[in-house]
Parts: structure tokens; sequence; C-alpha cells
């Protein structure tokens, strides 16, 4: 599998001098030979001279001299040159030997991969994601079977190779000046310059051809002031095509000049042409640095944007695409696109069109094989959507260094697919299908019996598989929209109180032809619900009681269910149906009010309980008594049977009120001796209070309090001629609360 290195040449220029290693045939591998090819071999594949290493990994293990650090670099080697077929046989014989590390069985499933083995490297993969749940590289990729077999569902490009291929790498082709321009490492004696140790051929350079028909013996080379003894390429031009950048290795008089790694890294140079038309001389940006690479450089149309990729510390992945934009002062600090753009893994070769869209090349999402190509764009909340481009621009090998003319509709990209002429080759492509890079999801949600616009629905989309949840914003009517990827399935979960939740799959192949429009309309069922809704008020008054605790009681069972109303106004609870409840409302400062209400007979639904029972509470009022209807034989203070039924009241009152305490009073009528009177009332207090106490109320609670014809209601006086009515008025008894 073909990694940056390859295309970001991070290279380990130490010019290594070619070994000639004697073809003749040994009867016996002698052990010290083996061992010194074996140093060697591992010195190149430290230097990432990989063709090298292969060679001597290659000639001691087919004499027989094998051990597990020689398979495992032999492997790894045919990996880094993109010699997958060879890489998926030594990685297979690790994995099959079960001395794998997991980064090797990455390598072996990416191998499958770029071999078009995809349902075995699904297979693989699940195995993989058994051990790195959270590698972000392998998430991405999952379902790479169902993904690819929806991708060659629609041929979007119609694809040619060019006539000027050569059979090293050519890649990178740019209009200029009505020619072709693009990057080789054709052998071309008219340019002398070294080789490239990780492959043994010649760096790139920079050349033109008159159009893209043209023949390769019409290749030009672009001219000594771009292409030096090193890599040269991709180049990048303003609209006016009188600035350039350009990606080179970073030397000094011819010298390789190597970072902190020992790595000559790359760098990105300027130049401008003046009004004769002759390029000045190419200058350093601000941001190039010895130690990490920075190339592929791509400016936008207004230029003042230059995007490229770098491996510069702080990225996301091996190598991450960055901007800088343009001051009066010179260039910004670069600034990395984000997760949104990067990932884990190789994020390169940077294309800003002047629709605004940003191409590039990544291993590190969803693909067909090795880099793929992907277009991004911006959404309305400004965050960047990405989508693959699909085929056939893309393919299971590389697929990198696209160029898109301003109609949006020709351009080229570079692959090493099989059938080109060389390692990698110049594609001229026609855009055929138009790829849909978003698709407008709109819905509401209505009620099923009768239509209307249900309010305050929860909405929430996912993928098909149900990751990746966003809950939709619904609005007053609970209509919602959002914006879409076409090439994926998704779900929609509704949910609403007093409704059967519904899920609706949302595939965007099924909307109408051309359609940017995807409509769901949502309608929910009414679940068989009962239940009742209200507000606790302040008795004799609207004013709402907030924080009030709701008691419903089942009066058959023991089933209890406790709610505390809310701040503002309005309370809803769910009951069962065909049941009796006892339903009591309290709250501190307030006297306990209780009622009952009942399911039974009656139809679904929420009713309005201030409808059925007096649900208001009455502030307690230290200096309000109440009376209470006890009658006693003339000049007798035991407890009649009528008065046990009032006296009971009493107790369910203490009950329900557990915190206050009170004084239970008992007057007289004035006929009579005021002393007997006094007495006979303290006796009969006395006498209520004793019942009381003996149903379980606690004794602090209660005092009796006998006020005889102290306290008389009415005029009926000693000496004043009443009527029986209002000598009844005297004979009561109150009570008082005294504390709570």
């Amino acid at each position: 599998m073909i990694r940056s290195n390859k295309y970001f040449l991070l290279l380990m220029l130490t010019l290594l001098i070619s070994v000639s290693v004697s073809a003749q045939k040994l009867n016996k591998l002698d052990s010290l030979y083996a061992g010194i090819q074996e140093r060697k071999a591992n010195k190149y594949f430290q230097y990432t001279a990989y063709v090298r290493a292969i060679h001597l990994y290659k000639e001691l293990a087919n004499k027989g001299y094998k051990n597990d650090s020689l398979i495992r670099n032999l492997a790894i080697a045919y990996y880094k040159v993109s010699d997958t077929k060879n890489a998926e046989d030594f990685l297979r014989m690790i994995i099959d030997e079960g001395r794998y590390t997991q980064e090797e069985l990455y390598f072996y499933i990416q191998s499958l991969k770029y071999n078009g083995k995809y349902e075995e490297a699904d297979l693989w993969l699940e195995k993989y994601l058994q051990v790195n749940a959270n590698d972000k590289r392998a998430l991405e990729q999952k379902g790479t079977t169902d993904f690819i077999k929806k991708l060659k569902e629609k041929e979007r490009y119609k694809i040619e190779e060019v006539p000027f291929n050569s059979e090293n790498s050519d890649f990178g082709a740019v209009p200029y000046e009505g020619k072709i321009l693009f990057a080789s490492a054709r052998n071309d004696q008219a340019i002398i310059r070294f080789q490239d140790s990780w492959k043994n051929t010649p760096f790139f350079a920079l050349y033109s051809i008159a159009n893209d028909n043209a023949s390769a013996i019409r290749v030009q080379p672009f001219g000594k002031k771009f292409n030096t003894l090193y890599h040269d390429g991709p180049v990048c031009f303003d609209t006016t095509e009188t600035e350039v950048f350009i990606t080179r290795n970073t030397f000094k008089h011819r010298i390789p000049r190597k970072g902190k790694e020992g790595v000559n890294n790359l760098k990105i140079l300027y130049a401008k042409k003046n009004t004769l038309g002759v390029w000045g001389s190419l200058k350093n940006m601000k941001f190039n640095s010895r130690d990490y690479s920075c190339g592929h450089p791509s400016l936008s149309p207004d230029g003042k944007t230059l995007y490229f990729a770098s491996n510069m510390p702080g990225g996301y992945g091996a190598t991450d695409i960055y901007y800088v934009t343009r001051t009066e002062d010179g260039w910004s600090d670069p600034v990395n696109m984000g997760a949104e753009i990067n990932t884990s893994s190789d994020d390169m070769f940077p294309f800003i069109h002047s629709n605004g869209h940003l191409y590039f090349a990544s291993s590190g999402r969803q693909g067909m094989g090795g880099l793929d190509l992907f277009e991004a764009f911006k959404k309305n909340d400004g965050t960047y959507a990405v989508l693959n481009m699909g085929y056939p621009i893309n393919s299971n090998n590389d697929d990198f260094g696209i160029y898109l003319a301003p109609d949006g509709v020709h351009g080229y990209f570079a692959s090493n697919r099989p059938g080109g002429k060389g390692d990698d080759d110049i594609y001229r492509f026609i855009v055929t299908n138009p790829m849909r890079l978003a698709l407008d999801l709109e819905g509401d949600v209505t009620d099923a019996m009768d239509g209307h616009k249900l309010d305050s629905s929860n909405v929430v989309l996912t993928l098909a598989d149900g990751s990746n949840p966003q809950t939709l914003n619904t609005g007053a009517l609970n209509t919602f929209s959002y914006e879409i990827k076409p090439d994926l399935k998704y779900k929609i979960t509704v949910t609403r109180n007093g409704y059967s939740s519904a899920i609706i799959d949302i595939d965007p192949d099924k909307r109408p032809e051309n359609s940017g429009l995807v409509k769901v309309p949502i309608t929910l069922e009414r679940v068989q619900e009962w239940g009742i809704y209200g507000n606790v008020y302040i008795r004799g008054s609207k004013e709402v009681v907030p924080k009030v605790e709701i008691n419903i009681k089942h009066i058959a069972g023991d089933n209890y269910t406790t709610l505390i109303t809310p701040e503002v106004e309005g309370f809803k609870v769910k009951l069962e149906p065909n049941t009796a409840y006892e339903i009591s409302f309290e709250k501190k400062g307030f006297l306990t009010t209780k009622g009952s209400y009942s399911t039974v007979g009656q139809k679904p639904g929420y009713v309005d309980i201030n409808e059925f029972i007096d649900v208001s509470i009455e502030k307690i009022d230290m200096d309000k008594t109440i009376e209470v209807n006890i009658y006693y034989d003339l000049g007798k203070w035991n407890i009649r049977k009528d008065a046990v039924i009032e006296l009971d009241k009493v107790v369910a009152f203490l009950n329900d009120n557990p915190d206050i305490k009170i004084e239970l009073g008992s007057h007289t009528d004035a006929r009579g001796d005021a002393i007997s009177n006094q007495a006979l009332s303290q006796k009969r207090a006395d006498s209520a209070v004793a019942y009381i106490i003996s149903k379980g109320i606690s004794n602090d609670r209660i005092v009796a309090k006998g006020y005889g014809e102290s306290k008389l209601k009415n005029q009926c006086a000693d000496g004043v001629k009443c009527t029986e009515e209002e000598h009844q008025q005297n004979r009561r008894t109150e009570i008082r609360i005294t504390s709570f």
C-alpha cells in the first residue's frame, strides 16, 4: 500500500551507493555472509531504500535464509512500494503464524482492499476492531463491500489515460500558458539529477507538453530554474499565471539539508513573473522547516488563500491539509483544517476550485483502496461535508493529484491503477453524471387521526446503523430540515408524549429523479392513555401554587405515585385504565387537600382534574378556627356514635397535615351555672382529645381546652331569652391551629 512517503516524499537522501551482489549460485548458504547481507538490507530498509532492501531480502530468502525479522521487513517493504500482491502474501505468512502486530494486521487489511478483496478485508477489519475499537482509521472503513458496491452503481466520469505518460511516475497535471505542466520521474538524459532511493527511480522534475493529446516524445523540461538535482513538483499558479508555488526538497549548494530526524523534507517555494514574462527567483514560504515537510500547494482563485499538505507537529494524522491567508504583512501562520477534513491517516494533494469546494486525496476515509479522491464543501452551518468522488475516478489503487477546470466538468488526476503505462499515470476525465454533494431533508410531524401538526415532538436523525445522532430543530409547528449526504442511508426516530414512537428509514436514492429534496412526512398514532392534568390554586383564587406535592394512590392497592408540580403552570400524570385513585395535594404552610378520581368507564385521554375535584389548597391561618359538629347528651361528656364520625375527620385532618399542632376547644351555652359549664366543657374536650389520641395521634400535637360559656357566639348570655337554635350555636367544638 502506498503511503504518504511515496507521494509526500519524506526522503532519507543518503544517496546510497548501489551494492552489487554476486549472482553466483551457492550450494550452501554461509551464515556469516548471510548475516552481513541482512544487516545491509536492514540498513537500506531503515533509510527507506525499499527496492534495494527487497532485492537483498529476496536473495537471502531464496537461498533458504529466513527469519522472523527478514519476513516482516520484506512484507513491509513490499507494502511501502505498492507491491501489494507480494505484501499480502508475506503479511499473511506473519498472520498465519500468529505473531503479528496490530499495525501489520492493518497493513494486511489495506493490502486486501488494494487487491480488490473487499469481503475478506471486511472480515479481517471486524477482527481488528475487536482489539482496536477506537481506531478511527478502521472505524471509518467499516462495510467496504457494500460501500463500493453502491459507488459502482453509478459511473460518474469518463476517464482516459493521456498519451505522454512514462514508465515511471507522472502526476500533478495543471494547465499553463495553453500547455500542460506536470511532474515526472521519467528517465531524461537532458536533466541531471539523483535517484530516489525509495524506489530506485529518478527524482521528480517539471515538464510541459503542448496539449493532452501530444505524444511523450514532445515532452519538454520546464526550465533550469524549476528543475534541480532533487524533487521538483507539483506546482500551482494564480489565475493570471504570474505567480507560481512549487514543492521542492530542502537543499543548499546541491547538498541536502536534513532535519532533526535525518530526513530531507519538502518545502514550498514561490516566485513571480515580471512584466517581461521572466520568472524571478524562488523564495521560501515562512512556514517551511527542515524538521517537517510542506508541499502540494493550491492557491484559491482570489489569490488570498494557499492550501497545502504537511506533517508538521500537532496534526491529526501522518499528513494533514493546512491553509494560510495572504495579509498586508505577508502570509499568516498555518491553520489546520480540522477533523472535518483531516483524518488519522494521510490527507494530501489539496485542490481548491472556483466553486469553493476543496478536493483532496485521503487514505483515512471510506474508499475503494489506497488513496481516494474526495470533495468537501461547506454546509449552511459552516461545517464541511466530505464525499467520496465515486467511480471510476477512484479505484482500489492510489488516486490523487486532481485538477478540475473552472467549468467543473474537465480535469486531470493521477493513479497507479493497472493498465497504465508506468508507476503513476496521468488521466484526463469528464464529469458525465454530476454528484449531488448535499440533499435537503424536510418533514413535519402530524397526528395520524386528524392530520394536525404536533408540537413538542422529539425528532432524532441518525445514520442507518444508529450512529451520529442529530437532534433536529423542529420549530413551533414541528417542521424540520437538515442537509444529508446522497450516498448514505439514514433513519429518523420521532417520539412524543401521548403517541406511539415512529422510526422512518431514509434512502436518498428513492427520491424523485434529479430532485435535491427528500420529503419525510411523519404521522404519529395516539396511544391508548388515561391521565389527568391541571393546576393547583390558592383556595378562593386563580393564583397557581408551584411545587405542590401530589400523591396519587390506588384505592384498591398499594401502588403509589408522587410528583412535585413545576415552577410554572401545569402538571400532567399518566394513570391506568379502570382504576380508582385517591389524590392528595400537599405543601408546607398549606392545609392538605384530598380528592378521588376514577378512570373506570372513562375513554382514553387526559382530562382536566380541576373539573372533577377541588384542586385548591388553603394557607394555614393561626387565628382561624374550624368548627366540628360534635354533640353530647345533656350534662354528659361521653363520645356518642355520631360524634365518632366527626372526630374521625379530625384524626384524618391531623394525619393529612402531620406538621401542625392544634387546640380542641369545647364550648357550652349560657344556661346553667357558669362554673358547672366550665367543668363540663373541659371534660368534653378531654374526652374528645382522648379519643383522637387513641387513634394514633401523638398527645403532644393536641391540647384539650374547655371554655364553658366564656366565648359565646351570639347575644344569648344569662337572662337573655333565646331560641333553641340560638343556644345551639354556642354549644360547639372548635379546632384552632397552634403551630406548624
